[in-house]
């Protein structure tokens, strides 16, 4: 049995291009990047390269741009350097740091990661932190310049701009395997002139005495190939995820809701009578009326699809999903909620078998 992948904002795919450039960092060019011989040389030209690669495209300067193991990480070392206070949905790995100070910067995810919703914030204009996992090779980033959605006249950032501005902000973090790089690699963007007095998080000489430990050099050249590639290839890759959003919103609710091009358009389906659905940037949650989530995910499994119930990060847990909450869910309807992501690899075929399987599942299990 083939299996359907639909778990992207956990972790995507590693794109087989991107294995491809990190090949020879794995094989032939080993040198320690701090070494200053011909071999460390090496493997030291390309981290720089990549930082320049990745800086281009957030059309900011290498020096700003500073590797990690994640953006939990980088979440983590922000926490350590300012005082904050966090969104509703937030990563854990800011809220557990229990920084809440309505006078520091204030700390938010682009994107949603359960909810794939855009955080829409009044203060923006002060100092932020931003979380980019799940916004990054999505979303043009521009951490230069800032827009304004001239539809309102507010502080609301439209995802369907073409480049999206991001000027203000004095941090921001992400993760490359969302978006097809290798686990355990991340960058941490910190603007010039907080660097002065920011403090390691992990000690040592690496990263302008930022961030210590030997840098991964495959991975770091994976992360910038990853990324260039989005970029590159975002127009067509959002396109066939929109389709594929659209035919799952168009197939599986009643009173379905989603929010293209900043345009709320209502469906009214029966296929799936009472099933409540909500799609935002391919990442659509799915509530059923008696089955809880957990036991979903492992029904699916079964089925050979692969779900989630909530962010990686919370998997495990009983509590129910504080951006699902935060979205307007109730606290029972959060634990009864399925999150299905999509990914540029992802194809209609297999969303045509989801919805096949997602009928079977609610017409067997969803009961009181």
């Amino acid at each position: 049995m083939r299996r359907i992948y639909l778990d992207n904002a956990a972790s995507a795919p590693l794109d087989k291009r991107v294995l491809k450039a990190m090949k020879p960092y794995l094989t032939k060019v080993y040198g320690n990047p701090s070494s200053v011989h011909k071999e460390g040389r090496e493997a030291r030209m390309a981290i720089e390269k990549a930082r320049e690669t990745i800086a281009r495209i957030l059309y900011r300067r290498p020096a700003e741009i500073f590797f990690t193991s994640g953006a939990s990480e980088g979440n983590s070392w922000v926490s350590k350097n300012f005082k904050y206070h966090c969104t509703d949905n937030s990563h854990d790995s800011m809220m557990l740091a229990n920084n809440d100070n309505k006078d520091g910067l204030v700390s938010y995810p682009l994107l949603a990661s359960e909810t794939g919703e855009m955080s829409y914030l009044a203060d923006i204009f002060g100092q932020c932190h931003i979380d980019l996992t799940q916004a990054i090779g999505k979303l043009d980033v521009n951490l230069y310049d800032y827009k304004i959605d001239a539809s309102n006249g507010t502080s609301l950032i439209t995802l369907y701009d073409d480049l999206l501005g991001l000027g203000k902000c004095a941090t921001a973090s992400f993760s490359g395997h969302k978006f097809g790089a290798p686990k355990g690699v991340g960058v941490l963007f910190i603007r010039k002139k907080y660097q002065k007095d920011f403090v390691p998080l992990i000690y040592g000489h690496q990263e302008n005495g930022l961030r210590g430990g030997t840098e991964n050099v495959a991975g770091i050249v994976g992360m910038a190939e990853a990324l260039r590639i989005a970029i590159e290839e975002l127009p067509k890759n959002r396109q066939h995820i929109r389709e594929m959003q659209d035919y799952i919103m168009t197939h599986v609710n009643y009173s379905a809701k989603i929010k293209t091009d900043n345009i709320s358009t209502s469906w009214n389906w029966a296929d799936f009578q009472y099933v409540r659905v909500e799609g935002h940037n391919g990442i659509i949650n799915i509530t059923f009326n008696h089955l809880d989530a957990q036991t979903a995910v492992q029904i699916f499994d079964r089925e050979g699809v692969a779900i989630s119930a909530g962010s990686a990060c919370n998997s495990g847990t009983d509590e129910p999903s504080r951006a699902l909450m935060a979205s307007g869910y109730k606290e029972e309807e959060a634990k009864r909620t399925i999150r299905v992501s999509l990914g540029k690899q992802n194809t209609m075929h297999e969303i045509k078998k989801f919805i096949k399987i997602l009928r079977k599942v609610i017409d067997n299990y969803d009961k009181e």
